[in-house]
């Protein structure tokens, strides 16, 4: 993830998930870094000074103004990220596995895989609106929880944080499948098993799948938003610095050049 793929990630994130009090803070920044540095701090050392007589100081602080607002902004988002990112955890793997059309798909693309083997008689297929497939050795069960790993995989490219541009990095259906029958721990004796879309090997690998994800994300995440805050640190603490000490000078300045009477 490179610098501006990360400005872009936050930017999305911001609009898309971000709370309005993120917002209501930039604007307090803007409107109070342009009053207290712009007029009140100049009035401190020159009680005649304003602003509206010295267009160029009031085009820096009006950059420096958007600057801050911008640090803010960043700052605010990062803030919440990681609480967002809890609320994922707990609502995005269920929101994937429960998908109707992801436990659909799941079921087509394994009927398409299993059928060639002449095990499916008498269920009806997909294409006729069936909704079962028959499962009759484990390897039948790895073949169903590795399309629902792929399945799931490519659901999440749709979900937030991913549609956002937050990195995904997922596992191997044949890993996530193979982790759903240590997880599952289902005897050969249980086999042969008819199951609907609903079941538990597409429900545990979309689970699986979703929290590796998630977990893979914040972990690639994580260093580059510290990174990102501390270089927001030190530009609302300089965007505040520099124009306190212009103004102060300007602000003198102005007196030596229209002296009071």
């Amino acid at each position: 993830m490179t610098l501006l793929d990360l400005f872009e990630f936050v930017c999305r994130f911001a609009l898309g998930a971000s709370s309005a009090a993120t917002w209501i803070w930039v604007a307090i920044t803007f409107i109070v870094f342009i009053f207290v540095i712009g007029s009140l701090w100049g009035r401190a050392w020159n009680k005649e000074w304003s602003i509206t007589r010295h267009g160029g100081f009031l085009g820096t602080v009006l950059i420096f103004a958007i600057l801050a607002a911008y640090a803010v902004f960043n700052l605010r988002t990062i803030a919440g990220m990681e609480d967002w990112f809890k609320q994922q955890r707990a609502t995005l793997p269920h929101t994937v596995a429960d998908s109707g059309r992801l436990k659909r798909s799941v079921i087509v693309e394994t009927w398409s895989r299993l059928a060639p083997k002449k095990g499916q008689q008498d269920l009806a297929p997909p294409d006729q609106s069936g909704d079962q497939v028959r499962l009759n050795t484990p390897a039948d069960a790895i073949v169903l929880a590795s399309v629902a790993a792929e399945e799931a995989r490519s659901s999440l490219r749709i979900k937030p944080p991913f549609i956002f541009g937050a990195p995904l990095d997922t596992k191997s259906p044949d890993d996530i499948a193979s982790d759903t029958i240590d997880a599952l721990k289902l005897a050969p004796s249980a086999f042969p098993k008819t199951v609907t879309s609903e079941n538990e090997w597409t429900a545990t690998a979309a689970t699986l799948q979703v929290n590796h994800a998630l977990d893979t994300a914040q972990s690639m995440l994580n260093p580059k938003l510290a990174d990102l805050k501390t270089a927001c640190l030190w530009l609302l603490g300089l965007s505040i610095i520099i124009p306190f000490i212009f103004g102060a000078i300007r602000a003198v300045e102005d007196i030596k050049i229209n002296p009071k009477p």
